[in-house]
């Protein structure tokens, strides 16, 4: 493909829409944002807020945020006011981005968006980059129920009406989402591109004066196997899978201690009722994004026993082995062999999987390493945002093109 020198390798203008953009926690969005900043591209963020009308200011990073106040909010979806309408369309009109890029792209926020896209050379892309809000059982979206058809008909309407017409790539987090998406949303697989979750390996890299000095704080002793699960304990993260699969080998092994680091210490000590892991299971508050790498470099091995969530790549980049179910959204973080995957739902099945990592020392060194270098190779954010850059160009390159014709 021939390029226009006006638009390859040139500086772009960003927009992006983000269900939430708060200051204390890290999502993806924050890490493309940072990036694109950092290699020169002006950024903007179209997201809710706390905020009592809409405003438009510029981060310490130097990203440009537009906050609006959510009239209402459904399954993690906001929609604003209506009298925000106008305000929003004609900030986006002024702003005049070469590239918008709307997550997840079936949001109300990111319609809006597309909608206010009335110049002909502008680029709209689209993320459907986790399950959200949708339903899901084992990575397939559900329509098994009224509610779970509807959170399945929303995106497939509005894909439908906005995909073909609307958008030139739509970028999903792994080849498994990816036929999901074509599956399911009947978008074209000319069309998906992939941009999976990742980490910054210069801010998540081992610390062995933080592992001794954190182990020593939360009371583990040299000979401890520490097992780390850090998020939200709610429906689709499934914790309870790891609780009772720490419980029935608990007996076994002596030397199994779990950090949970979680801010729903009390739903954890409800989901613990009735086990016998009390004595062995430490919790800890969420911590700021700067500190999440002692926790990690003070365990062992990393669970999540249910949906995607970013500290995944976080922890592998740290050097630890992953432990996750079986899933086409996460599989590529087990991409270098440096981890292990189980059956979701199946108590049996991952405590399978971490006994094997409990008795071998080896094969956790080794498993460590190549979560490492996953990161360092794959999953860090400048090369994901790189990627996603060169793609975008192409497409403005390629509408810049067609438009002259």
């Amino acid at each position: 493909m021939k390029h226009t020198r006006d638009y390859w390798f040139r500086t772009m203008k960003f927009l992006l829409t983000a269900e939430a953009f708060p200051e204390d926690k890290y999502y993806m969005e924050h890490y493309l944002c940072q990036e694109l900043v950092r290699l020169g591209h002006k950024t903007y963020v179209l997201h809710f807020g706390d905020v009592p009308r809409p405003t438009l200011g510029v981060s310490d990073t130097g990203i440009n945020r537009i906050a609006v106040p959510p009239f209402i909010t459904r399954s993690g979806l906001g929609s604003p006011y209506p009298q925000s309408l106008r305000w929003i369309a004609d900030t986006t009109k002024r702003i005049d981005p070469d590239v918008t890029f709307c997550q997840p792209l079936f949001s109300p926020l990111s319609v809006l968006a597309i909608a206010s896209q009335t110049s002909r050379h502008r680029t709209v892309v689209g993320g459907i980059l986790t399950g959200g809000p949708l339903a899901t059982t084992q990575g397939v979206y559900s329509r098994d129920s009224l509610s779970s058809f509807f959170r399945y008909m929303v995106p497939r309407v509005v894909l439908g009406l906005y995909v073909e017409r609307r958008t030139e790539a739509v970028f999903a987090l792994s080849k498994g989402l990816a036929g999901i998406i074509e599956r399911y949303f009947g978008v074209p697989s000319s069309k998906i591109r992939l941009m999976p979750l990742g980490a910054d390996p210069q801010v998540f890299k081992r610390s062995e004066e933080a592992r001794q000095r954190v182990r020593k704080n939360l009371g583990f002793k040299p000979e401890h196997v520490v097992l780390v699960y850090t998020g939200r304990i709610i429906p689709s993260k499934e914790i309870e899978i790891l609780l009772g699969a720490v419980n029935s080998i608990a007996r076994s092994h002596a030397n199994l201690r779990l950090l949970v680091v979680t801010n729903d210490d009390g739903r954890l000590a409800h989901l613990m009722k009735g086990l016998s892991i009390g004595a062995i299971t430490v919790t800890h508050p969420l911590v700021p994004q700067d500190e999440l790498p002692s926790i990690f470099s003070a365990s062992d091995i990393a669970v999540w026993p249910g949906g995607p969530s970013i500290s995944i790549a976080e922890a592998a980049s740290t050097g630890l082995p992953i432990v996750i179910k079986k899933s086409p959204f996460t599989s590529y973080l087990l991409s270098n062999r440096n981890g292990l995957a189980f059956d979701g739902g199946s108590v049996a099945d991952l405590a399978g999987k971490l006994s094997l990592l409990i008795e071998d020392p080896a094969m956790r060194r080794e498993m460590a390493a190549r979560s490492a270098n996953l990161v360092v190779t794959r999953l860090n954010w400048n090369s994901i945002t790189r990627r996603f850059v060169d793609v975008c160009q192409e497409l403005v390159a390629a509408k810049a093109s067609s438009n002259a014709v």
